[in-house]
């Protein structure tokens, strides 16, 4: 009976992990979503032709690089703290890239793509809109439609707290994409 408590306890072991570990990104996400401060980036259109996407809405950003900090190292595939602010017409912009977090400014923490010159190009975390199963073809589609007349006014909400970002919903003509798909003609 000794013999199988090692056992025993090696599984015990493994099950918290494997409930532990995604239980705390799911807590993660929704106290973003749920005391994060909301900002509004502008999205493009993204060529829809990847068969193995799932259920979701793919997004590009207008907004993927920043002016890197004076006299700050940044290079490839380094996490920075990018600062944000609301431009005029109430969208988010990224200002300052630096290897530290602001004290006094919103931020989120980012994967540094490249740098060129004092411009560091961004890895953006929210690259996917999650849709039900049913929705979400739909919603590609009427999206990329949208888009692709040339309009640009699509865009999602982002809660970002301690520099995390999560998206809260994707607007196409201000308008909730699921209130869209609803009601096209509205």
């Amino acid at each position: 009976m000794k013999a199988s408590r090692p056992w025993l306890i090696a599984l015990a072991v493994t099950a918290a992990v494997q409930i532990g570990v995604p239980a705390h990104m799911i807590i993660g996400r929704e106290r973003v979503l749920h005391e994060g401060d909301v900002y509004k980036f502008r999205t493009a259109p993204v060529d829809p032709s990847d068969a193995f996407r799932g259920r979701y809405v793919a997004l590009r950003f207008d907004q993927d690089r920043a002016t890197v900090a004076p006299g700050a190292a940044i290079e490839s595939g380094q996490q920075v703290y990018v600062e944000i602010e609301t431009g005029y017409d109430g969208f988010a912009r990224f200002v300052l890239a630096r290897p530290e977090p602001p004290a006094d400014r919103p931020f989120l923490k980012l994967r540094a793509n490249y740098r060129s010159g004092d411009t560091v190009y961004l890895t953006l975390p929210f690259d996917r809109f999650y849709m039900p199963e049913d929705l979400a073809p739909k919603a590609e589609r009427v999206y990329l439609d949208h888009s692709s007349r040339g309009k640009r006014d699509a865009y999602v909400t982002v809660r970002i707290h301690d520099g995390v970002g999560a998206i809260e919903n994707l607007y196409v003509g201000d308008r909730p994409i699921a209130d869209v798909i609803r009601n096209p003609d509205r």
